[in-house]
């Protein structure tokens, strides 16, 4: 099993979401990422991520 562990990244911020998702990316990590709370419901019961990096002020 050689794949890529995923990461939830929710963050309100477009800037800041971005960033991270950029940098995850160039540390060989696969993200999805949403800035709404119910939307990361969704997306961690679909996808089962390794790991959710939640910014408080979006639930």
């Amino acid at each position: 099993m050689n794949e890529q562990p995923l990461i939830l990244v929710v963050e309100q911020s477009l800037h800041d979401l971005e960033l991270l998702n950029s940098h995850l990316g160039t540390l060989n990590f696969s993200c999805i990422c949403t800035k709404q709370g119910v939307r990361a419901v969704i997306l961690a019961q679909t996808h089962q991520p390794d790991l959710i990096l939640l910014d408080y002020d979006a639930i």
